[in-house]
């Protein structure tokens, strides 16, 4: 059965709208705001012109500048396409090289860190929130190459910021791996195919750790946020820099009724 906030495109992965969770005082999302996909560029003829009925007027793609220069996103009329770079870069002491040897599950968790406690990348964070609710009648599209971890802690923050409860934003966040999970076995049995061995089941658990999501990647999010600020609305308020004000407004814009 296929998730109520799962939009279906031919090749289009990941793509979904926050519309339908329940926010502050039991509002819902308005429908039709704000959507969270993998990179257009991935998108078939079809989903391109799917993807313009939607009534986007902003597309923001959070990848570097490398990463969009090889699958930039298509041009639609009407629409504003944005690059905001979110860095994960390493800030919590470890090189590059210091995690080398580690699981992909416990780069991933330092990852997420990394872009909460990140200056860079908090700044970027906050730039993309401003930017979505300046979009006060049109729609906007968040991506970065698969939605599920740059894209998954902007929409946490943005569904925090909205009054959504912490578990339906887990439970949320953990859609991706229905989204995705077929395009990563599609993805396993072609790297598989060209291996001269069997994958041994480490191998098989990193891969999926990488092509997918795990709870304990959005848990550690919140850890830094706690650690850095000692609460979400704390983190909201004197990192991402948005006061009481900017929060009414922005609930005011997306939460129906």
């Amino acid at each position: 059965m296929i998730h109520e906030r799962i939009v279906p495109f031919e090749s289009l992965q990941n793509m979904r709208d926050l519309g339908g969770l329940s926010g502050e005082g039991g509002r819902r999302i308005r429908p039709g705001r704000i959507y969270r996909s993998g990179r257009p560029s991935d998108g078939s003829g079809n989903d391109i012109i799917k993807l313009s009925s939607l009534g986007i007027t902003l597309v923001i793609d959070l990848r570097t500048e490398e990463e969009a220069s090889k699958a930039p996103d298509p041009v639609m009329e009407g629409t504003v396409n944005m690059l905001i770079t979110v860095s994960s870069d390493p800030v919590t002491g470890q090189s590059v090289m210091d995690r080398s040897s580690m699981r992909v599950s416990e780069k991933m968790k330092l990852m997420y860190r990394d872009m909460i406690l990140g200056e860079a990348s908090s700044s970027a964070i906050a730039r993309v929130i401003r930017c979505v609710a300046s979009e006060k009648m049109g729609a906007s599209l968040l991506h970065c190459t698969a939605g599920k971890d740059r894209t998954g802690i902007i929409c946490a923050l943005i569904c925090e910021m909205l009054g959504v409860k912490r578990d339906d934003i887990i439970s949320d966040y953990m859609l991706t791996r229905e989204c995705l999970r077929d395009f990563a076995d599609m993805m396993f049995m072609r790297v598989s195919s060209r291996m001269q061995e069997e994958p041994s089941e480490s191998f098989l658990e990193d891969f999926y750790d990488s092509m997918l999501v795990r709870e304990e990647y959005i848990i550690s999010m919140y850890d830094a946020i706690s650690e850095k600020s000692g609460c979400t609305d704390a983190y909201i308020r004197d990192v991402l820099g948005f006061d009481e004000l900017f929060i009414n407004d922005f609930r005011k814009s997306f939460l129906e009724g």
